[in-house]
């Protein structure tokens, strides 16, 4: 199992303070002279201070088909668009277990107004009860609401077809009653013709898109 956290650093605020001197002369009986002034205020106004605006921040969680990305320039993606970033991805990671990363972060306070969540495939192909599933993605449904967006990717897939169709339905079900919880449509919007052999990665084309499908997300969701 490998995990890939990215963290994108804070934007920096730039203060600026001027200081300011002033002079008087005096002319008296024909002659002149001219002294440094010594009436000038001990105080000034405050000056405008000049920073630079937060950038929003995204939290991914995913299974492999998210570490298939980070080599090949998610992050930096990312960061083109002004956004920070937190991807937490492994391997073999499930849904129920995407649900205790979630729900861990949430008990410290750590989770940005925005979600994306890239699981299923592992529950997919497994041999567990497809029952377990909906409790789990209402496990994550539950972190939406006025606080959170939480944007949940579905399946697109040529392998385990049947058990990924019923993993669909039930986020679809899930997002029809629970504010704040949205479906990104991949297995419409996904080029299917990229998927391998095995039916389930894709290749580096499938890749290098799924990277531009998490930058659309980006821009769609970043004025809710």
């Amino acid at each position: 199992m490998r995990k890939v956290t990215i963290v994108i650093g804070p934007a920096v605020g730039i203060l600026l303070t001027l200081s300011l001197t002033a002079c008087s002369s005096s002319t008296s009986g024909g002659s002149e002279s001219t002294t440094a002034g010594s009436a000038a205020p001990s105080t000034y106004p405050p000056l405008p201070t000049t920073t630079t605006p937060a950038a929003p921040e995204v939290l991914i969680v995913g299974d492999f088909l998210t570490t298939d990305t980070t080599d090949l320039g998610l992050q930096e993606s990312i960061a083109r668009i002004g956004w920070r970033s937190t991807i937490d991805a492994t391997e073999d990671r499930t849904i129920a277990e995407g649900a205790d990363v979630l729900e861990a972060a949430d008990r410290l306070g750590v989770l940005p107004r925005l979600i994306i969540v890239s699981l299923g495939t592992n529950d997919a192909c497994s041999t567990s009860p497809i029952e377990n599933v909906e409790p789990n993605i209402r496990r994550i449904s539950a972190l939406a609401g006025d606080e959170h967006i939480v944007v949940w990717l579905n399946l697109q897939m040529k392998d385990c077809v049947a058990r990924s169709r019923a993993i669909n339905d039930a986020s679809t079900v899930t997002a029809m009653t629970t504010p704040n919880f949205f479906i990104a449509d991949w297995a419409t919007d996904a080029p299917i013709q990229r998927l391998g052999v095995d039916g389930i990665r894709y290749d580096l084309k499938g890749r290098q898109f799924r990277i531009d499908y998490y930058v659309s997300l980006l821009r769609l969701y970043a004025t809710r």
